[in-house]
């Protein structure tokens, strides 16, 4: 009788083992790959120029996870799938959306992406001052006009009066005086005689070398 009830017992352990096995394995299969902590998933802010690329920096603690990413706004960036990387597109600050799946749980993580300009740069760069005096010293216009050796800016004339000016162009030959509406005659090297003819307004026009020299000239009627 004892060896009876002994078989019995054994019998029912074998009865329940089969059950605590699959306990078990419900258990491993309803934690897949063995982990035990919650879904959770981190990514970096990102800052990064216009037309410069950005990898994403993110984490998620279930490697098995499926990650999805959504950007808030495209017009300022554009995120790549393939190599998880940001593309600046325009200045502005938008939003990066990271969501981690993985059985029943779901993480999300948010991340700020700011794109700017090359204003770095820009400082870096030597900022160029003009020189006024510089470029007027380079700019002076070396022809001079004189009328009774005194150096003039606009000549006027009466119809038919005539006028002895010098011309001075520095370093440079005079090499065309010409003037609309007057006479103009070389009388010796650098002197000319300028004879009005009919009334109006003009410009006695004088190159010499590159430059070009322009003085207003008034006839009266």
């Amino acid at each position: 009788m004892e060896t009876k009830e002994k078989v019995k017992g054994w019998l029912k352990y074998l009865l329940l083992l089969p059950i605590l096995i699959g306990a078990v394995l419900a258990l491993v299969l309803t934690l897949p790959g063995g982990e035990t902590d919650s879904l959770s998933v981190v990514a970096e802010d990102v800052v990064l120029k216009v037309g410069a690329e950005e990898t994403l920096e993110y984490d998620v603690n279930i490697k098995r996870a499926v990650c999805s990413f959504k950007v808030e706004d495209e017009t300022i960036v554009v995120f790549d799938e393939n190599d998880k990387s940001l593309l600046g597109v325009s200045k502005g600050e938008t939003k990066l959306t990271v969501t981690a799946k993985f059985g029943n749980e779901t993480s999300v993580a948010t991340v700020s992406v700011l794109v700017v300009g090359d204003e770095i740069t820009d400082i870096d760069s030597p900022i160029e001052v003009p020189n006024e005096e510089a470029d007027e010293e380079v700019e002076e216009n070396p022809i001079k006009v004189l009328i009774d050796n005194a150096e003039v800016d606009e000549i006027v004339l009466k119809v038919g009066e005539s006028i002895k000016i010098t011309i001075d162009g520095g370093e440079y030959r005079v090499e065309e005086v010409t003037c609309d509406g007057t006479e103009v005659k070389k009388l010796t090297t650098g002197s000319y005689k300028l004879t009005a003819l009919e009334a109006d307004s003009y410009v006695l026009v004088i190159h010499a070398g590159s430059y070009i020299r322009e003085i207003p000239v008034v006839v009266e009627g």
